[in-house]
């Protein structure tokens, strides 16, 4: 008897461990696609800050597109979940295939590593961007004699 909870418990052990590194290798994937997205973006980063933008409104609209990346994989991977739950219902013990509480508790871990590779790219970034945007405020100011600055002077 021993045995066979023992060997029940090895495999819970084992899933859980695959498991949790499936969410670490998706939260480092994710990192890697928004820290590359937000490199991309570096410009257009600069020059909403520039234009008075703030940090937290600059830091949502990056946090929101990982939500609605990992919101996208969360349901193919709902879906995908749903279609292999029959064929598991073996595997499983004292836990129905469609329980709604596992469910719940796997997408809220997963939105959760999201969010949280989402915001750790982000502020370095805001800070470059927004420094560069101060930097070049400055020198534009400082080409000019009288404190207007070069397009506007342009304009009139």
């Amino acid at each position: 008897m021993s045995a066979s909870v023992g060997s029940r418990r090895f495999q819970a052990l084992l899933c859980s461990a695959f498991g949790g590194l499936a969410l670490l290798l998706a939260a480092l994937g994710l990192y890697g696609l928004i820290a590359w997205s937000v490199a991309q973006r570096t410009r257009e980063i600069g020059i909403r800050m520039a234009l008075g933008a703030e940090q937290r409104s600059v830091l949502r609209m990056i946090v929101l597109e990982g939500l609605r990346l990992a919101g996208a994989g969360l349901g193919i991977g709902l879906l995908g979940a749903l279609a292999v739950s029959r064929a598991l219902q073996s595997q499983l013990y004292g836990i129905s295939s469609s329980d709604p509480l596992t469910y719940v508790t796997v997408a809220a871990l997963i939105a959760g590593g999201a969010a949280l590779a989402s915001l750790l790219p982000a502020p370095r970034r805001l800070y470059r961007s927004a420094h560069r945007a101060e930097v070049r405020m400055s020198l534009d100011a400082l080409l000019t004699r009288d404190g207007s600055t070069l397009a506007a002077r342009s304009a009139d």
